[in-house]
């Protein structure tokens, strides 16, 4: 579908361009006392509200500016994805894995500065405390090791992807135990009074 989308989105583009460009001429005409001014104070009916005509003319070009950012945008971006060869289901799928990974590195970093904070009281060394405590808003001046940070999101997306596993593991492992009970539920009795199983 991102052939026809991406078309619907250049095509309201090209609209945005049309309408911002005919209206920033009218505004220009009228501020050059061309015949948009003497239509305008024709219309109005008052020769001094031609500038009204144009702070509305100006107005709606900043409302198709924004518009047109914002269209541009959404192309660029499904262009990205485009090129990819992701949709856009997939690429919400992958946001919410490196969010999770993201936060649980966070944690896990959180909760060693909070141990490597009581080490240092425990020893006496406020100063090492106190860098520790600011290392949390400054990651210049953080004492904690940095190394680990890739180390964690490897082993982080390693347990993702493990839970992901066991998740589907489980889902078939119920689908299965699933069609052993309906099995079970078409047993009955032939003609001759013995089990049977129909199906």
């Amino acid at each position: 579908n991102y052939p026809y989308f991406n078309r619907v989105l250049w095509s309201i583009s090209a609209f945005l361009l049309v309408h911002i460009s005919v209206m920033l001429g009218l505004v220009l005409d009228i501020f050059l006392k061309g015949t948009s001014e003497r239509r305008s104070d024709a219309w109005m009916g008052d020769a001094n509200l031609s500038i009204l005509v144009a702070a509305v003319n100006l107005f709606f070009i900043a409302f198709d500016g924004v518009a047109l950012s914002l269209i541009i945008q959404l192309l660029v971006f499904h262009v990205g994805l485009q090129r990819k060869g992701l949709t856009t289901y997939q690429f919400i799928l992958d946001d919410n894995q490196k969010k999770r990974e993201a936060r649980k590195v966070a944690e896990e970093r959180k909760a060693k500065r909070t141990v490597a904070i009581g080490l240092a009281k425990r020893d006496g060394n406020k100063t090492l405390a106190m860098r520790l405590q600011a290392g949390a808003y400054c990651t210049l001046c953080d004492p904690l090791p940095k190394d680990d940070v890739v180390a964690e999101q490897q082993r982080v997306r390693q347990d993702l992807s493990l839970e992901n596993a066991d998740t589907a593991a489980a889902t078939t492992s119920n689908g299965d135990v699933e069609v052993v009970n309906g099995g079970d539920a078409s047993e009955g009795l032939n003609g001759n009074g013995e089990s049977a199983r129909f199906g």
